[in-house]
């Protein structure tokens, strides 16, 4: 277009959407050059960009606070995208197991799997701040607090581990867990900034205060294994998912969920419902809905403060992921069977539209922040594809794909819409 614009008005008019503004503009315009028409849309795709990849398995990907960032690893490699563009702006070599934006998004702190240390990284010049020795055994996650004062790190040495992420050094080490700590995250509420929740294959979450080094509460789950965390966004609310017994983390099967007061240890409410497994959810950013994606081909949305089931979304198929728009207004289940996403309003629960791009399982859906120039959601499929959509209703261009070298496989976005984190 920038060699020959006034193609707009000529060989492109011809594939402009049947109501779009330039075919109704410019539709006088004769078209006899070509012997066939085209078919095509009545109204634009949604498609604002497409990431190709190769095979590889990316472990996690991850949304800088204010959309500017797209960071993904695999193949001992973290690469820094422009999502705007799908150029890549760097390669962090060494690390592919979790990744984490720092609150201000200048930093982002990495793992490896074949490591038990963790690496801060410079997200503007792709340095290497420092690299943070203490663990003894490989670490499984990172999470940085609200505030930026504290990086957390969990591992299979039984510890949680709180560093200071401008200097690296150790602060505190939190031990009391009998197994790896699979997972950690900070309370995302300002007044709870020092909050922690671990949770360890001891079948135990332990809440945290990270200033004190103190176990504030220590909640036994017996036979069942906790794969999930997630905190409401006025950290009053804890939710929990259980699973079997398996190992492997990819294929868990999650078969209930539980919402507790972290500050007492307290058992809120039970989430039963789907006649099948549970693949996710998702606290709404006003703290006031709670989703739940099931293989039963719905998805269930929660009063968490009572425990009600308030709607159930029925598909055909299953379902694979959940997320919300920053506003809340908007939920994005993806589906495992029919390569689309689809957007649904959770007041009215009306199906608003239905995204489709990719061709293959759709297995996780996250929102760019709040604070972005665009409404975009970003989806990711067994197609090696990583799909951004406008949720604009004006929106609708599309950008040519760019090539990386992995295939996306999961990731959910931050309490505000900032940070998009998949495994």
């Amino acid at each position: 277009m920038e060699k020959a614009p006034l193609q707009i008005y000529f060989s492109a008019l011809v594939f402009a959407p049947s109501i779009s503004q330039i075919r109704n503009r410019f539709s006088h315009m004769p078209m006899q050059w070509m012997a066939k028409l085209p078919t095509i849309r009545s109204h634009w795709s949604s498609l604002q960009q497409t990431i190709e990849c190769n095979p590889d398995s990316v472990l996690r990907i991850a949304s800088s606070p204010d959309g500017s960032v797209l960071a993904s690893t695999s193949g001992h490699k973290v690469r820094l995208w422009d999502p705007s563009s799908g150029q890549c702006l760097n390669t962090l070599e060494g690390q592919d197991l979790t990744i984490a934006f720092s609150p201000n998004g200048k930093t982002l702190a990495s793992t490896s799997r074949s490591s038990s240390r963790v690496w801060p990284w410079d997200v503007l010049t792709g340095q290497c701040l420092q690299v943070l020795h203490g663990h003894t055994r490989a670490v499984n996650q990172v999470a940085f607090s609200s505030n930026g004062d504290m990086l957390a790190s969990s591992s299979y040495d039984q510890t949680v581990r709180l560093w200071d992420p401008c200097i690296g050094n150790c602060l505190q080490i939190l031990m009391g867990h009998t197994d790896c700590v699979r997972a950690v995250v900070f309370s995302p509420a300002p007044r709870f900034a020092n909050i922690l929740a671990s949770v360890s294959d001891d079948r135990s979450i332990r809440i945290w205060d990270s200033t004190k080094a103190k176990c504030l509460q220590d909640i036994k789950t017996y036979d069942e294994e906790i794969r999930v965390l997630a905190f409401s966004c006025d950290g009053e609310i804890l939710a929990s998912a259980f699973g079997d017994k398996s190992n492997n983390v990819t294929n868990f099967r999650i078969t209930e969920v539980q919402l507790w007061n972290p500050m007492t240890g307290q058992n809120l409410h039970r989430l039963q419902g789907p006649s099948d497994k549970l693949t996710a959810i998702a606290f709404s950013p006003n703290g006031k809905i709670l989703a739940s994606a099931s293989w039963d081909d719905s998805v269930r949305l929660w009063d968490p403060l009572y425990g009600h089931c308030l709607a159930i979304l029925w598909h055909p198929v299953p379902f694979y992921d959940v997320a919300f728009a920053p506003d809340a207004k908007t939920l994005a289940p993806s589906t495992s069977h029919d390569d689309s996403v689809w957007l649904w309003d959770p007041l009215t629960k009306q199906c608003l539209q239905k995204m489709e791009g990719h061709s293959s399982w759709v297995h996780s859906v996250a929102f760019s922040p709040s604070n972005y120039s665009e409404k975009l959601l970003a989806s990711a499929a067994l197609d090696d594809r990583v799909v951004l959509w406008s949720t604009s209703a004006e929106q609708g261009r599309v950008v040519a794909p760019n090539k990386s070298d992995d295939r996306f496989q999961a990731f959910t976005v931050s309490r505000d819409g900032g940070n998009c984190y998949h495994g």
